[in-house]
């Protein structure tokens, strides 16, 4: 039961980290950037492969390290990027919003930034 809770923790990674980039990047560098993310998920795969095929066949020496990579990217991700600020928006949350809105727009390196007195429609 808990591998399975782990194993979803780990499928939900995926999940965010598509949305969280498809967030910060920008409309010319999104289809980029999801390249990226698929070859870099689908690479595990492969070094799983090569690793059972000419190591070991004792699937443990391989999950652990990547369980703690998953994990340890997970928090790193977690801790990096802000709220998504549609779902702040939708909590009420505006100010939070905008002060996500403007800390993409920093990272994406432009020049507009939004007002707090901006109204959502």
């Amino acid at each position: 039961m808990i591998g399975y809770s782990l194993m979803g923790l780990m499928m939900a990674k995926n999940t965010l980290t598509f949305t969280w980039a498809f967030e910060l990047v920008t409309k010319k560098h999104k289809s980029c950037a999801s390249t990226c993310l698929l070859v870099l998920d689908f690479s595990v795969s492969i070094i799983a492969g090569l690793f059972f095929l000419s190591i070991s066949r004792e699937w443990k020496l391989l999950m652990y390290p990547f369980f703690a990579a998953g994990a340890l990217g997970y928090i790193i991700v977690t801790l990096m990027v802000p709220e998504s600020p549609q779902w702040l928006l939708l909590q009420g949350r505006k100010a939070e919003a905008i002060e996500s809105l403007n800390y993409i727009a920093k990272v994406n390196r432009s020049n507009n930034r939004i007002s707090q007195d901006v109204n959502f429609v």
